[in-house]
C-alpha cells in the first residue's frame, strides 16, 4: 500500500510546479519579446492562406495593423505577378514540405509594393505554418539599378567602333563588345566566354603575343598602349591592329584580369604604305613638284625642285610661289592661271621662272588643286619638267630649217637662171652655124 504523501511533501510539490510555471512564463515574455524585437516579420498561420499571429514589423514594414492584416487571406496583399508563385509555395506547405524559400512583393497600406524574402517551416499535423519574412526592397532596388547599369554599359560598348574585350587573370575571355565579336567572327560573348587565344581564328605564335602582352600588363599592373601587330582575321585574311591593354582590378584593387581595346588598322597600315610609296616616288622624281596651300605659300619641294631652282628645301617653305614669278608673263597671264585653278580645275601649260641666281628656266606645268572631303580646296600641287633644253634645241632646230630653207631656195633660183643663160649662150653658136664663111657678121 502506498504512503500518502505528506503535507510538507505537497507543500514542496506546489512550490516546484508554481516555480515552473513561473518559468514557462518567463520563457514565453521573453519569446514574446524577441518575437516583437525582431526586426524581421515574424509570423504563424494555417495552411488555408490566413496568418493567425503576426509580430510588430508586420506594421512598420508594411503599414497594416495586426487585425487589418489577419483578417484577409495573405494572398490579397501579394502583387498580381506573384500570386501564382504564392499559390505553390503554399500548396508545398501543404504536402509537408518543410523548409521553403520564396521571394514575393507584398503591398503596403500607402500603396506602394515591397520585396519580401521568406523562409517557411510547415508543420502539417497542426495544420499550420512559421513564416519569417525579411524585406529585401533595398537590395532588390540595387539589383535593378545594378542590372540597368550593366545593360546601359553593354549598350554603350556595343555602340562605339572600337572593339573591346576582357579577360580573366589567366587570360581566359570574359566577353567583349559587338564590334570585337563581329571581327573575329563570333555572335555573342557566349560563344567566347571561357576560351583561349588558342581557341580562337589566330596562329599558336600570335596566340603566345597576345598572351604574354596580358601577363605582362596583369604582373605589372602598368598599361601597354598601341601596341602595333599583325593578326589573322575569321576569314582567313591578314590584318593590322592597334591594340591597348590595362590591368582590371576589383574593389579591393587586386589585379583579376585584363581589358583590352582593338582597332583594326588595316586600311590606315595599307594607306601609309601607299602614302610612304607615292612620298618615296616624289622624292625621287625627276620632275619638279612644290606643294603650296590655298594662299600660295609652299609647304613641300622635292629634291628636284631644289636641283633646278638653286633653292633650298629650307627657305623655300613657307615662301609664296611669286618668288619663282619672272618677267616673261603679264599680270593677266597669272590671274588666268589663278581663276583656273581657284574654281577646282587643273591648269596646265608652259611656264617660265626665274631661279635663284636669276637665271630663267621653262617648265611645262601642271598645276591640280587638292580638296578635303567637303570638297573645299586645300593645296595646290605643280608638276613641272624642265623644257629649257627642249625649247632651245627646238629653236636652234627652226633656225636650222630656216637656214636649210634658205639654200634650197637659193639653189633652185641659181638652177632656173642657169637654165635662162645656157639658151642665151647657145642662141649665137645657132646662128653663127648659118652664116656663110667670110660673112663680116661672123667677126
Amino acid at each position: 500500500m502506498d504512503r500518502k504523501p505528506t503535507y510538507e511533501e505537497l507543500a514542496q510539490k506546489v512550490k516546484e510546479l508554481e516555480n515552473k510555471a513561473l518559468e514557462s512564463n518567463r520563457l514565453e515574455e521573453e519569446v514574446e519579446k524577441i518575437f516583437n524585437l525582431s526586426l524581421d516579420m515574424i509570423g504563424s498561420g494555417n495552411l488555408d492562406g490566413y496568418f493567425i499571429k503576426i509580430n510588430s514589423s508586420f506594421r512598420s514594414i508594411l503599414g497594416y495593423t495586426e487585425a487589418e492584416f489577419l483578417e484577409k487571406p495573405f494572398i490579397s496583399f501579394v502583387h498580381d505577378e506573384d500570386i501564382e508563385k504564392t499559390k505553390e509555395a503554399l500548396a508545398e506547405a501543404a504536402k509537408g514540405k518543410q523548409n521553403i524559400y520564396i521571394e514575393n512583393r507584398y503591398k503596403c497600406k500607402d500603396g506602394s509594393y515591397k520585396w519580401i524574402e521568406w523562409k517557411v517551416l510547415s508543420i502539417v499535423q497542426e495544420n499550420k505554418f512559421i513564416a519569417v519574412g525579411r524585406d529585401i526592397t533595398a537590395r532588390k532596388n540595387a539589383e535593378a539599378a545594378l542590372r540597368d547599369s550593366q545593360h546601359m554599359l553593354h549598350t554603350v560598348l556595343d555602340a562605339i567602333p572600337t572593339a573591346v574585350f576582357w579577360k580573366d587573370r589567366d587570360s581566359f575571355y570574359l566577353g567583349g563588345n559587338h564590334t570585337w565579336l563581329s571581327a573575329i567572327g563570333l555572335n555573342s560573348s557566349e560563344d567566347v566566354v571561357g576560351k583561349s587565344d588558342y581557341e580562337l581564328s589566330w596562329d599558336k605564335e600570335q596566340a603566345n603575343s597576345f598572351r604574354e602582352d596580358d601577363r605582362r600588363v596583369m604582373e605589372s599592373g602598368i598599361p601597354k598602349h598601341n601596341i602595333i601587330e599583325p593578326y589573322r582575321k575569321a576569314d582567313g585574311t591578314r590584318a593590322w591592329a592597334r591594340t591597348n591593354k590595362v590591368p582590371l582590378q576589383d574593389m579591393e584593387g587586386n589585379i583579376v584580369g585584363v581589358l583590352g581595346t582593338y582597332e583594326d588598322i588595316t586600311e590606315r597600315k595599307q594607306a601609309e604604305e601607299e602614302r610612304l610609296r607615292l612620298a618615296t616616288a616624289i622624292e625621287q622624281a625627276s620632275e619638279s613638284v612644290i606643294i603650296a596651300d590655298r594662299l600660295g605659300a609652299i609647304q613641300y619641294v622635292n629634291p628636284a625642285f631644289e636641283q633646278l631652282s638653286g633653292f633650298n628645301r629650307e627657305e623655300i617653305i613657307g615662301q609664296n610661289f611669286r618668288i619663282l614669278k619672272s618677267a616673261k608673263h603679264d599680270e593677266a597671264f597669272y590671274k588666268g592661271m589663278y581663276n583656273i585653278i581657284s574654281q577646282g580645275e587643273i591648269w596646265s601649260g608652259r611656264i617660265i621662272n626665274s631661279m635663284k641666281n636669276g637665271t630663267l628656266r621653262e617648265f611645262e606645268t601642271r598645276i591640280s588643286p587638292v580638296k578635303d572631303n567637303s570638297g573645299k580646296i586645300i593645296n595646290f600641287v605643280s608638276v613641272n619638267r624642265d623644257v629649257t633644253q627642249e625649247v632651245a634645241l627646238e629653236a636652234k632646230l627652226q633656225r636650222a630649217q630656216k637656214m636649210e630653207a634658205l639654200g634650197l631656195l637659193a639653189g633652185g633660183v641659181a638652177h632656173d637662171l642657169n637654165n635662162v643663160l645656157s639658151g642665151i649662150v647657145s642662141y649665137p653658136e645657132l646662128i653663127l652655124m648659118d652664116l656663110p664663111e667670110g660673112s663680116k657678121l661672123r667677126k
